[in-house]
């Protein structure tokens, strides 16, 4: 992780300091009330304000980037734990029965074409519908228009967990974004939509210099 996001403030103890000094000061220090991530801005602004550290880098466009990057990893962590916390899914179970809740693929949707909607891998989602099998919330039936083919759909079961589920998520997504006039979430929408399509073009440069040998398999 960045140096920047690993600051830690040490004090002087109170036993170093003099005891005339106690009995001298004008008022108690107040206690910071702001919460870690607050800290954390409020340390990292200090860029805008023309602080230039090694911590945070040379380049005010990369120090901008890697916040919102880490942003982003820190959001999709805490959707991940809030979601297993608040409705006992976790998000790609969660994905994955939205996906299949779709009624217009009627006969299910393949396995390949549910993991690239949902940009995971085969081998992840594999092991994740067999979880939601062992649940009876999906099932792998053959393909109407190919008998050698397989598709997964929703069982009935599941079908009505995720119409109960549905419900307990609009109310999630409501306190999640309750802060957020509606302008303003359409505007996050196009932003992440963009963000998206441009990270799918990233094509880094082979590093030059040593690089470690890759372990055949």
């Amino acid at each position: 992780m960045n140096a920047a996001y690993c600051f830690v403030a040490k004090s002087m103890p109170a036993r170093s300091m003099p005891q005339d000094q106690f009995r001298t000061a004008k008022a108690p220090v107040k206690r910071s009330t702001k919460s870690a991530a607050a800290q954390t801005d409020a340390l990292l602004d200090t860029r805008a304000d023309g602080v230039h550290t090694a911590q945070v880098g040379d380049r005010t466009a990369d120090h901008l980037n890697n916040r919102i990057f880490f942003r982003l990893f820190q959001v999709g962590n805490t959707l991940q734990r809030q979601a297993v916390k608040e409705l006992g899914v976790t998000t790609v179970q969660w994905a994955v029965l939205g996906a299949l809740s779709d009624p217009r693929p009627k006969s299910g949707i393949a396995l390949g074409t549910l993991a690239e909607f949902l940009v995971v891998s085969r081998q992840n989602l594999d092991g994740v519908l067999k979880r939601l099998e062992r649940d009876g919330l999906v099932e792998r039936v053959m393909d109407d228009g190919d008998k050698r083919a397989r598709v997964v759909r929703l069982t009935p079961h599941g079908l009505s967990f995720w119409t109960d589920l549905q419900k307990r998520i609009y109310q999630f997504y409501a306190q999640a974004a309750s802060t957020f006039r509606f302008d303003e979430r359409v505007a996050l929408v196009h932003y992440l939509n963009s963000l998206q399509r441009e990270l799918m073009k990233v094509r880094l440069e082979e590093p030059q210099g040593p690089t470690v040998k890759k372990k055949r398999r």
